[in-house]
């Protein structure tokens, strides 16, 4: 258990450590483990030191296919039934309105504005073939930036898209076009021409 006292700093580099130890090297240990499982998982026959020795079976079954699709699916099952994957707890009475807020905006961007289920298939599925389940979250805040270009619009519709607090006009033209009489299809001339 970490000392009370200690520092952010000091926790954070005991994590890594610990994050690092679990992944295992390259050819090491953990790593050797990893790749048998996912052999397993996948029925892949194993290099037999004499394919042609009867006393060795090459019998492959999908039994840890089945075991871990069947697990998976129970899994699953119970983190998207549910409105909530995580529950924020108040501290006092006057925390319950805060809490249940913070609760509903990570569920919104966990379910509405991320793919919940893959991140959730994905995860559960590294955990149980692979011994480690790992999933990276962070806020990303940068601003989402589309250019379009609208031509021929009339008055109302540009003054739509100038009311719409979302859009900024970069750049815009006026084009004039001479008014045709109706009878000949000629340019009428102005008033003082």
């Amino acid at each position: 258990m970490p000392d009370q006292n200690m520092e952010n700093d000091d926790l954070v580099t005991i994590v890594k450590n610990h994050f690092k130890e679990s992944q295992g090297i390259p050819g090491g240990d953990i790593a050797k483990e990893r790749e048998k499982a996912f052999k397993y998982y996948m029925r892949e026959l194993f290099d037999w030191d004499d394919p042609n020795d009867e006393t060795e079976s090459h019998v492959v079954t999908s039994d840890v296919q089945e075991i871990v699709d069947g697990i998976l699916t129970s899994l699953l099952r119970m983190f998207t039934v549910a409105d909530n994957v995580a529950h924020f707890k108040p501290r006092g009475a006057d925390d319950v309105a805060q809490a249940m807020q913070e609760s509903d905006v990570v569920n919104y961007a966990f379910f509405e504005e991320n793919p919940s289920f893959l991140i959730l298939f994905y995860w559960f599925w590294d955990a149980l073939v692979q011994k480690n389940g790992i999933v990276t979250a962070y806020w990303d805040d940068t601003q989402q930036v589309s250019t379009e270009t609208y031509t021929d619009l009339e008055d109302a519709e540009l003054g739509e898209l100038m009311a719409d607090e979302a859009v900024e006009i970069i750049s815009d033209s006026v084009r004039e076009e001479p008014i045709l009489d109706p009878k000949t299809g000629e340019p009428l001339r102005d008033a003082e021409g």
